[in-house]
């Protein structure tokens, strides 16, 4: 199903496909709605849906927010430019699955990265999921299928305790030794 025509209105975009059917997206600011036409638009030319790589690069020309602390942005573009793009970059956008998301997460885990940087670096990416979902690249965010707990729980061993351990049920008990022998 293509994108046959986009009509923006104030704050909502509404979209007409190439089989009739419309969807609209309210975005909270008129703004918004403006800054995503032109990239419907552009991705409207696409002859199949973008790769993540190709749809990051209109997400940042008509979706970044000026308003945003710098060093956020510096955070977005981190973990787009290390994290994200090297291993889904080639991934088409509809092809992001919650599977796909829950092996990324492990896999950054099995690089030894901080939780916390596992957890926002799929925040990240979850944001710009979403904005393919406003701009109807995709049906739904595959992150809706998932919970941050889920993919930010920590599969830590439990720590080893400090001194002497439980005994072992083999092992004699001291009061069964007779001190006198």
């Amino acid at each position: 199903m293509h994108i046959k025509q986009i009509q923006c209105k104030g704050s909502t975009i509404k979209v007409v496909f190439d089989d009739g059917s419309t969807k609209k997206h309210h975005y909270r600011q008129p703004s918004k709605a403006d800054n995503a036409k032109p990239a419907i638009e552009h991705l409207m030319t696409l002859e199949e849906p973008p790769t993540l790589a190709e749809f990051v690069k209109c997400w940042e020309q008509w979706h970044r927010d000026p308003e945003l602390d710098p060093d956020s942005h510096k955070q977005y573009d981190f973990a787009l430019d290390h994290k994200i793009l090297p291993k889904l970059g080639e991934c088409r956008i509809d092809h992001i699955t919650a599977d796909v998301i829950l092996r990324f997460a492990e896999a950054m885990r099995k690089d030894r990265l901080w939780e916390s940087t596992v957890v926002n670096t799929i925040r990240i990416l979850s944001a710009v999921l979403g904005v393919a979902k406003s701009w109807f690249y995709i049906s739904k965010n595959p992150m809706y299928d998932i919970s941050i707990g889920s993919v930010g729980k920590r599969r830590n061993k439990p720590p080893k305790p400090k001194g002497p351990g439980p005994y072992d049920e083999n092992e004699a008990d001291d009061s069964d030794v007779d001190s006198a022998a």
